[in-house]
């Protein structure tokens, strides 16, 4: 009897996983590997959740990081420049991406080995034999993920899942530590029970807001039946999901890389030291830039995913119509009203889930300067992209259980 698709892909990410955990621990080489207290800034905070361990210095630190931004890259300037998608193939595509990741990869090792402390005996060769650790580590990773694709489920999500949920416990670990030696035993309950009951909370809205849809009723003129009348277009109230956080994020670290970079060039330049400022999630300026640039994204994204031209010229076409908009150009204004709203909404909720507890932190740390762990202000952002995660790779799963059965039937 033949095993299952579903269960010999979940066996395949399961292997993919073991794979991925051991190489996190293997330590690159030549490196003087020291305990650092891990940081505020968002290059730490991607790093928990695209690129590894960052701050142990391992040979799956980029991780997937490179391939995902130069993907995000390649998408934005192909919906600019050819928003049809005629000109360019999937295949080329593809390759630009490929070729601009090992760019990017290269870009990060290079801005990696700034903060490392090598041995002794090897000036030169010891940073360059770092840098090409980091690129094959990331390469690795990237052809674990495409052959997860294709043997087993989730592709890349079984990465972003585990550093996900491993930063997850580390934070929470932390945040319980902290209290327990600051604190008496009824406040220590407290205060961990509340922090889970909002986490439970976001964890919910999430939930909600992925499955919240708005459903518009269509009417189809060439058929008569009772299923045709139940039919209808739904838009979810997340279009998107929690898609617009992890591109945000993937793009947002680029241009702070560089900065990062040119500070070390050139460390008194006034315009440098202003500009990183708006990359910086320890200041209130990082902080609202990053709030408005995932707004921004949420909407936009929505519009590329979710092409209403290409959806009210299909109704039309095949003469269907939504109920209470004429064929055409009121369908599609209508639609573009409904993504507008609902991604907008959508995004501003996910900014200020995102936002507010980094501005809560920079006002209690200002203010009271209790010293509480750094990462705990982060969380909200880890479980919701967590939820997501989460949600797709179960809609897989439904996916191949229903085609095992069919199989069986037949």
């Amino acid at each position: 009897m033949k095993r299952g698709i579903l269960r010999r892909r979940i066996l395949w990410t399961l292997l993919m996983m073991l794979i991925y955990i051991m190489g996190r621990n293997i330590p690159i080489p030549f490196v003087v590997h020291e305990t650092r207290e891990m940081s505020m800034g968002f290059r730490t905070f991607l790093g928990d959740i695209l690129g590894g361990i960052q701050a142990k210095q391992t040979l799956f630190t980029l991780s997937i990081m490179p391939w995902m931004t130069a993907s995000i890259v390649v998408q934005i300037l192909q919906s600019v420049a050819d928003p049809e998608g005629r000109r360019t193939s999937q295949r080329r595509t593809q390759l630009i991406a490929g070729w601009l990741s090992q760019g990017i990869a290269l870009f990060s090792s290079i801005s990696s080995i700034q903060s490392m402390k090598f041995e002794q005996g090897g000036e030169y060769l010891y940073p360059v034999l770092a840098i090409l650790a980091l690129m094959a580590g990331s390469n690795f990773v990237i052809w674990l993920s495409y052959k997860n694709k294709e043997y087993g489920v989730g592709g890349m999500s079984f990465v972003v899942l585990i550093n996900l949920i491993d930063s997850l416990r580390s934070t929470y670990g932390r945040f319980i530590l902290y209290w327990w030696n600051e604190s008496g035993a009824l406040r220590f309950v407290l205060i961990v029970f509340g922090v889970a009951l909002i986490c439970v909370g976001i964890i919910l809205w999430t939930l909600c807001a992925e499955m919240a849809e708005v459903r518009y009723p269509i009417n189809h003129v060439m058929i008569h039946n009772e299923n045709a009348s139940r039919d209808y277009l739904a838009i979810k109230f997340e279009p998107v999901g929690t898609m617009p956080l992890m591109y945000c994020m993937s793009f947002y670290v680029l241009p702070l890389m560089i900065l990062q970079l040119l500070s070390k060039v050139s460390p008194n330049n006034l315009w440098i030291l202003r500009l990183t400022q708006y990359f910086n999630l320890e200041k209130v300026a990082g902080i609202l830039c990053f709030m408005f640039v995932l707004l921004f994204t949420s909407i936009s994204l929505s519009f590329v995913m979710l092409d209403t031209e290409k959806l009210s010229k299909g109704l039309q076409k095949s003469g269907d119509y939504l109920t209470g908009y004429r064929p055409g150009t009121e369908t599609k204004k209508a639609l573009k009203t409904t993504v507008f709203r609902l991604s907008f909404i959508s995004g501003l909720m996910m900014a200020l889930l995102s936002g507010l507890p980094l501005l809560a932190r920079n006002f209690i740390e200002s203010s009271m300067q209790l010293g509480l762990p750094q990462d705990i202000f982060r969380l909200p952002m880890s479980l919701m992209i967590l939820v997501g995660v989460f949600r797709q790779l179960l809609e897989e799963v439904k996916m191949l259980n229903v085609f095992d059965r069919y199989r069986k039937e037949d």
